[in-house]
């Protein structure tokens, strides 16, 4: 693997760790805001987190995922967590 697959996986991963924690978000019928302040981070970051910001902070984004029901090792896996 060479370092433009490994920044294409990157980009890929991100985009749907992003969708998954939007699309379980809005399942939840919270706004940006709700999970930013449940979160402790700013509605940019779960912004820039949902659109697939390959550089988001990964602790951070971890914490937003649990707190939405996503189990980070699932998503690692490739299985839907949907």
């Amino acid at each position: 693997m060479d370092h433009a697959d490994t920044e294409n996986d990157a980009v890929w991963f991100s985009r749907r760790f992003g969708a998954l924690v939007r699309a379980r978000r809005q399942q939840m019928g919270l706004s940006l805001e709700d999970l930013a302040t449940v979160a402790g981070v700013g509605i940019r970051f779960v912004h820039e987190l949902e659109k697939g910001k390959p550089t988001c902070q990964i602790g951070r984004a971890f914490v937003v995922a649990g707190l939405v029901g996503l189990d980070p090792v699932t998503l690692l896996e490739g299985q839907s967590a949907l």
